[in-house]
């Protein structure tokens, strides 16, 4: 099979047969995945303050009419967003080699998938209109519509800027999308365009992300061919696709099942804690996935250097996952009335049993990296239904005791089937069992420790009852705890030196080491 140069200014040559070679330096792979982490996980911090900035001033601009309408509309759009990908971002990226036929053919195929979704959207607006009973829903919804078709223009071009390596591309299109759009709209906003402006905000974000994806991945398709291999990649992908579909269930069944069996205001407050216990994981985790998933597919062959990404990556994760999701459960009643108000105090146990709930969340996302860059889709299906059906009914069950007692049912179930999660996992590959279980002791170990603190200070009658006054000395104890324990714990100062060795690359500070000749 020919090969060619990885090259990220030049067209490729015509010839489907030649091999789409990424350029990758092991050696560095550590390296390059922690300044890459943090380069995407900063962009997403700096886009998700520009989108809460910008909403702020757009609340002040529009009626909250305009966005109930995008509400509305998300029903639907959010759902079939999920087939947009059709898991084929992935099977580009895991791939070992990948061949310029086979992307070209993976592109027609995501735009025809798109122009599908697209075509759907458009076709229902109305009946989406009816069922809200809105006639102005239809031109809106058919309107982003074309996001479909949008994204799916843009989903090869994003893997291969993933699976070339090139995080500041990454981060520098996670980046500008977001600002374009909320510039977008907020300009017509000020000219008073009402629902529109929400409107040219979501459609002026994936255009903007599209233009800059085809500008930078150095890379153009072909016109449709049939390939070899194409169709192991659609089934590794249709395997990526259902697994999604059922945990988009998983994480939607206790809402369901709390707003048709106790109501809107149990909900209301379920929901809310539920949205922000996970916001961490999505500023945080997610950010990851176009770091460590093209890594790791390219440590397939190198087993030692493999584990070492990873166990380092998890390590460092759960040091601050670990402790922060802690705090968050035992500081809830001071948390939920400082974000949400006294009227709220009701989501305070809620919150609380949820934060337990998301303990095992980062390690979970993670082990998605191991399952998709060895290939085991199947196997990740596999463990899917399994915690759909363990715990689907255990929300039913915890329907009984009122919304807490589904957050009960939750935090029990998904502790209580993490072990599983990680035997299954961890079964085939370079990682075993232990691997992960040791990297992570340091985080354990914190958050004990932490915890201690803030349930001793609790117990000693020292905190005032004030929640803005508590919170104060409560989390400064807290940290002071924890920042102690990971100097005096041997196996969490390396992560800690890494971590800061990382920091001072990124900030300029210190050079990144040169790879070797």
């Amino acid at each position: 099979m020919k090969r060619s140069p990885s090259n990220s200014g030049k067209r490729p040559a015509a010839d489907p047969d030649r091999v789409f070679v990424s350029a990758f330096d092991a050696t560095q792979a550590s390296g390059q995945a922690a300044r890459g982490g943090a380069m995407i996980i900063a962009a997403n911090l700096l886009g998700f303050v520009v989108t809460i900035t910008s909403t702020a001033i757009l609340a002040r601009l529009l009626t909250p009419a305009a966005f109930g309408m995008i509400a509305m509309t998300a029903t639907m759009t959010t759902l079939l967003m999920m087939f947009a990908d059709a898991g084929l971002t992935q099977a580009t990226i895991q791939r070992r080699e990948i061949t310029y036929g086979q992307l070209s053919a993976l592109f027609w195929i995501n735009l025809a998938v798109g122009a599908g979704l697209a075509t759907l959207c458009f076709l229902v607006a109305p009946w989406l209109a009816w069922l809200y009973d809105e006639p102005g829903l239809t031109d809106v919804t058919r309107t982003l519509a074309a996001n479909f078709l949008l994204l799916g223009a843009a989903v090869q071009f994003t893997a291969v800027i993933n699976r070339q390596l090139r995080f500041k591309i990454t981060a520098l299109i996670a980046l500008m999308a977001p600002i374009a759009g909320a510039l977008a709209a907020l300009l017509l906003a000020w000219w008073g365009a009402g629902v529109w402006a929400l409107v040219a905000q979501l459609v002026v974000t994936e255009i903007v992300r599209l233009v800059a994806s085809i500008s930078l991945a150095g890379w153009f398709p072909g016109l449709p061919t049939r390939a070899k291999g194409v169709g192991s990649m659609l089934r590794f992908g249709g395997n990526q696709l259902l697994f999604n579909v059922i945990i988009y269930l998983v994480h939607n069944a206790d809402r369901v099942l709390i707003g048709a069996y106790l109501g809107p205001y149990l909900l209301g407050l379920y929901d809310r804690s539920a949205q922000m216990i996970r916001l961490p994981v999505r500023l945080i985790i997610f950010p990851l996935n176009p770091v460590m998933l093209p890594t790791l597919s390219r440590l397939q062959d190198q087993p030692d250097e493999y584990r070492r990404v990873y166990v380092g990556a998890i390590s460092k994760i759960t040091m601050v996952s670990y402790p922060a999701t802690i705090a968050m459960a035992l500081l809830a009643p001071e948390i939920v009335y400082i974000l949400l108000g006294p009227q709220w105090d009701e989501a305070a146990p809620i919150f609380a049993l949820l934060a337990v709930s998301s303990l095992t969340n980062p390690i979970s996302r993670s082990l998605t990296w191991l399952w998709i860059s060895q290939g085991r889709v199947r196997e990740q299906l596999h463990w899917g239904i399994l915690i759909t059906s363990t715990i689907v009914p255990a929300f039913a069950v915890g329907l009984a005791w009122g919304a807490n007692g589904v957050a009960a049912a939750a935090a029990l179930t998904l502790v209580c089937m993490h072990p599983i999660e990680i035997g299954m996992a961890t079964r085939k590959g370079p990682v075993a069992w232990r691997a992960v279980t040791d990297a992570l002791v340091p985080g354990a170990i914190g958050a004990a420790v932490m915890a201690a603190v803030i349930l001793g200070l609790r117990q000693s009658g020292l905190v005032p009852a004030n929640p803005f006054v508590a919170i104060v000395p409560l989390s400064a104890c807290a940290a002071i705890s924890l920042i102690a324990t990971y100097g005096l714990l041997p196996s969490a100062r390396r992560p800690l030196l890494e971590a800061a060795d990382t920091l001072a690359m990124w900030i300029g500070l210190r050079r990144a080491p040169s790879p070797p000749a």
